[in-house]
């Protein structure tokens, strides 16, 4: 939570905690990854991701972390290479949806990059793997991205009829992406109404 709030010292400070406790989970991993990252800690980042080898779940979490920087940093061909590790290695431990967020993750990347054919595939890998909201947004989301508005409304209409009810759906998934939609026909305040929905969260 607290490196959430971009609160890098308490962060750290209940990582070392936990480090007293010998408590050592995929999840305080990744967060001193991100804080690594945060700091511009490369060694931080590689010890961490060297710890992670060899443990299928970590591995394919830390993976898909380091797909994000090599992203970042513009490597995007060492990114691809990172996230197909992370999928790989999901779809061997038999984690589907885990698999479908990781491709839903590289769709959306690929859109950011302007890489539409790249994002469509990836969305379309996500979907087959699984459609739980995460993934059904973020096939979306890459989809709207990518120029494909036919099909992200399909999805954001399934997410709607699915999830209408859930939370982080209807006030965040649902107005994000319907304000992405808006944009295209260049209605710009209808964007901005769109997201009202999500103002008070």
């Amino acid at each position: 939570q607290s490196l959430g709030l971009d609160h890098l010292a308490d962060a750290e400070k209940t990582l070392e905690q936990a480090a007293g406790r010998k408590l050592d989970t995929d999840d305080l991993r990744a967060d001193r990854y991100n804080i690594a990252f945060l700091k511009a800690d490369r060694s931080g980042m590689e010890r961490e991701a060297v710890k992670a080898q060899g443990k299928s779940g970590a591995e394919a979490m830390m993976s898909d972390k380091e797909s994000l920087v090599l992203a970042y940093f513009g490597h995007l061909q060492q990114a691809r290479a990172k996230s197909r590790r992370a999928v790989d290695l999901a779809e061997q431990a038999a984690q589907r949806e885990t698999a479908a967020q990781y491709e839903a993750g590289a769709a959306v990347r690929e859109a950011l990059f302007g890489n539409a054919g790249e994002a469509k595939h990836h969305a379309s890998a996500a979907l087959e793997l699984s459609k739980n909201r995460e993934v059904e947004y973020g096939a979306a989301l890459a989809l709207c991205l990518a120029g494909d508005t036919s099909s992200a409304e399909t999805r954001v209409n399934d997410l709607e009829k699915r999830f209408g009810e859930d939370t982080s759906v209807r006030f965040s998934y649902l107005p994000t992406v319907r304000a992405l939609l808006a944009l295209k026909p260049r209605k710009s305040s209808k964007a901005i109404e769109l997201l009202q929905a999500a103002v008070p969260y």
